[in-house]
């Protein structure tokens, strides 16, 4: 065998290797994409009978004909109710301790199960379907009766932040807004997510959240901020989180407009404000909920 056909055989080897590689990272993108962002948990979910929550109930939020839209609904002691809005592979019982929180200051609480999540149908996308699904539940929530005015506050965590800030950008009638664990820009976090495995990682990540219907780049957090002023913000992000740095909520915080303010909660990863520093953060909630303009 001469040269010249040896070397073939080698390019030939050295396509194919890259081609084994190619493939075998966009399968493990598109695989870890999709179980991250686009797929639930969907075992049964238990209903809450501490003395905090108690008169909580679970209710469908659906108009006649569209897949169920289920909730944990408690009604308000004091005329306001905040809509608590999950983060991704979760459901209504992810925020039953912010529930908790407001609760035992009067508030009323409607914990969703968003699209293709929890009891509630159709599918996951992080996109329309959830936005359709959070002003369903602002107009169930200004329906409920001894919430006066109709008006309700609304707090997101993780994706469910940016569903919230997408909605409540638009929608008057949220009165106040919080924003846990954050990022300044969901096209960055799937970047991030996804890039594990290089670059070509995470484009692949991105072409699966948009096969899935993830529009990222229509509605950027940074541009929609800004517009809930003059209505109150408040952006929560821990210290120690690994999947959305506090760098990204800084960021955020900084395109916001007053009234805003911002808490780093010192040794947090993502979700454990709870957790970590319990009161402090009950404080801010209430403080939020209650100082939210009624007019």
């Amino acid at each position: 065998m001469n040269s010249s056909v040896r070397l073939g055989y080698g390019l030939i080897f050295v396509v194919l290797l890259a081609l084994v590689f190619v493939v075998l990272v966009s399968v493990r993108a598109i695989s870890y994409e999709t179980k991250i962002d686009f797929q639930a948990d969907r075992r049964p979910i238990t209903t809450p009978s501490d003395k905090d929550l108690e008169g909580i109930r679970v209710v469908n939020l659906a108009l006649a004909g569209d897949p169920p839209l289920t909730a944990f609904f408690r009604p308000p002691a004091n005329g306001r109710l905040v809509i608590l809005v999950h983060g991704v592979q979760a459901n209504r019982s992810q925020l039953l301790p912010e529930a908790r929180m407001l609760a035992r200051h009067g508030f009323g609480i409607l914990s969703l199960d968003l699209p293709g999540h929890g009891e509630s149908g159709g599918t996951i996308q992080w996109d329309e379907p959830e936005r359709h699904a959070l002003t369903r539940a602002i107009v169930w929530a200004t329906q409920v009766p001894g919430v006066q005015p109709p008006q309700v506050g609304v707090l997101g965590f993780s994706m469910g932040s940016w569903i919230a800030l997408q909605v409540a950008s638009e929608d008057k009638r949220v009165y106040a807004l919080a924003l846990t664990g954050a990022p300044a820009d969901v096209k960055d976090e799937v970047t991030k997510d996804g890039g594990r495995w290089g670059a070509l990682s995470s484009g692949v990540a991105l072409l699966t959240a948009r096969w899935h219907g993830m529009r990222y780049w229509e509605k950027r957090s940074e541009d929609l901020i800004p517009r809930i002023s003059p209505r109150r913000v408040l952006l929560i992000a821990g210290t120690e989180d690994r999947t959305v740095p506090p760098s990204m909520t800084e960021r955020l915080y900084r395109f916001a407009r007053e009234p805003k303010s911002l808490w780093l909660v010192p040794g947090a990863d993502h979700g454990q404000y709870a957790e970590v520093a319990p009161v402090e953060y009950e404080r801010r909630l209430v403080q939020l909920f209650s100082m939210g303009s009624r007019n």
